[in-house]
């Protein structure tokens, strides 16, 4: 089923559900596109990661490494690697689409948390609930740099735009910045309170969007880091968020309920009900018509929103 939310500003078409992907024994926990459009990367429970092609969603292997399951994944730029971080500690570091594991690299003391490439590709950086960052060198494997996390806890990273400097929250609230490669603070913006997770910029970086334990969904603008929009959403759980491609529209998972949301506005587009009690993580894919969703129901889901045509 699918709700079609209407405004003078936009107009809205059908979309339909273009597969489900399932398997009896895993879950999913993170969920990929790959920059060259070819193929989806999923990973979770099993500790593998999963490569499915893109337009009629067929496994092409599956590949393992971790000893955990995977907490975390993102592709670098180019699209020749794809990182993976576990709860076993380690993140390893893939060859696409060979699914060859290149570096395991070991620093964290606890859970990997979560993962991102500098916008260049060469610089990888890992966050823990350990509350370290590491810096890393994509090309070698090694560690460039390592600090403890200010304000309790780091939970979620994000590079900026132009890679000098990074963007964490945690427990907290607090949005943290700091420069890079020292990692050294130097600023600290107050957000959510108790926790704030899910640091995203848009595509243009111009916006940067946090999620927090308050069910509030809040978008800065990141000349001056003034609140753009607030949005309240339901309650019930972490929910994972990505804007498109394009930067037009911001998806989130929220329990029972997918969300996007047309970013000029911050009206919803649409309300995709979902049997799943919640969402892990979400993405689109590069052409921005697929909508890639895993979900707590153990299946990854992909919505087609090729129809899906905003009209500003």
């Amino acid at each position: 089923m699918l709700v079609l939310c209407r405004s003078s500003s936009a107009y809205y078409r059908q979309m339909q559900e273009a597969a489900q992907i399932y398997q009896k024994r895993n879950a999913f926990y993170c969920v990929a596109a790959s920059p060259d459009n070819s193929a989806i990367a999923a990973a979770g429970k099993d500790g593998a990661l999963h490569l499915y092609r893109a337009g009629d969603w067929e496994p092409i292997g599956s590949f393992y490494a971790h000893r955990k399951r995977v907490t975390c994944m993102a592709f670098n730029p180019a699209g020749t690697r794809v990182v993976t971080g576990s709860s076993d500690r380690t993140c390893i570091i893939w060859s696409f689409p060979e699914g060859a594991p290149l570096f395991t690299l070991e620093k964290h003391r606890r859970s990997v948390s979560d993962v991102a490439f500098s916008p260049d590709g060469t610089v990888l950086v890992s966050a823990g609930f350990d509350s370290r960052l590491v810096l890393w060198s994509v090309e070698v494997g090694w560690d460039l740099h390592t600090a403890h996390g200010e304000h309790r806890s780091v939970q979620s990273v994000a590079f900026s735009p132009d890679g000098q400097y990074l963007v964490t929250t945690g427990y907290g609230g607090e949005l943290v910045l700091l420069g890079v490669p020292d990692l050294e603070p130097f600023r600290v913006l107050p957000s959510h309170p108790v926790a704030a997770y899910s640091p995203t910029f848009s595509p243009d970086g111009t916006l940067l969007a946090t999620l927090g334990f308050d069910n509030q969904l809040i978008l800065r603008s990141t000349a001056d880091w003034s609140i753009f929009a607030g949005v309240e959403l339901p309650r019930g759980g972490m929910c994972p968020l990505s804007f498109s491609h394009d930067g037009s529209m911001l998806a989130v998972g929220t329990p029972r309920l997918i969300i996007v949301f047309d970013t000029e506005q911050m009206e919803r587009l649409l309300e995709i009900p979902t049997a799943a009690r919640g969402s892990f993580d979400i993405d689109f894919s590069i052409d921005d018509r697929f909508l890639l969703v895993s979900c707590s129901d153990k299946r990854l889901h992909i919505w087609d929103i090729g129809e899906l045509t905003v009209v500003h």
